[in-house]
């Protein structure tokens, strides 16, 4: 193998880590998402213990660095890791948004639009990690994956849309508290999927 595979396979599988530990993190987000009853539960409490200390995992992973080849591939990787990071910061702020809105007036304007946005988000991850499991020389695993999360993306873009017209009707068009977390939480979703996309356009490159 040449040294360039080699280098390609370290990255992929170092990348392909730090996804691992974000698609649970994924996960325990839609599963809040997808049930408002569990913000007023205690059961929020534990769950978010253990998301936050996922999220606290990820962090020596970023060590990969350290093998990174000191080349062109080298810059990209890091780039690619630097996209990650902003997905780890975008979870980390929805789960500080989901302490915020825990009780009868979220429950009053929840909406199932935000599960549809919220699955397909995790979906969008899962395919991600997904893809770096399964890399193998002839990158079609990376060709394959980008191409269900751009389907992804633009399925979130449309959801987006119709999630705030329909939070303005729930609200009487108030722009009230919880509209407005709700709002903040639906862009951070959208944003992990325009970092997917981007993260896989980089990979897909090296």
């Amino acid at each position: 193998m040449s040294k360039v595979n080699k280098d390609r396979e370290i990255i992929i599988k170092g990348l392909g880590e730090i996804g691992g530990i974000l698609v649970q993190v994924a996960s325990a987000v839609d599963t809040e998402l997808s049930c408002p009853t569990r913000c007023t539960n205690s059961e929020w409490k534990e769950v978010r213990k253990k998301t936050i200390r996922h999220l606290q995992e990820v962090i020596p992973k970023y060590s990969m660095s350290l093998t990174l080849p000191q080349d062109e591939m080298g810059i990209s990787a890091q780039a690619a890791i630097a996209t990650l990071m902003k997905i780890q910061y975008a979870y980390t702020h929805i789960i500080v948004m989901l302490d915020m809105i825990r009780g009868e007036e979220f429950r009053e304007v929840y909406l199932d639009s935000l599960i549809d946005i919220s699955k397909k988000v995790n979906e969008a991850m899962l395919t991600f990690h997904s893809s770096m499991l399964s890399y193998d020389a002839t990158q079609q695993s990376l060709k394959s994956g980008l191409e269900i999360i751009k389907k992804l993306e633009r399925q979130i873009d449309e959801e987006n849309i119709i999630i705030c017209r329909q939070i303005s009707v729930a609200t009487g068009g108030d722009s009230g508290f919880i509209s407005y977390i709700m709002r903040k939480i639906v862009g951070e979703l959208e944003h992990i999927s325009d970092y997917l996309e981007d993260c896989m356009e980089i990979i897909e490159d090296l």
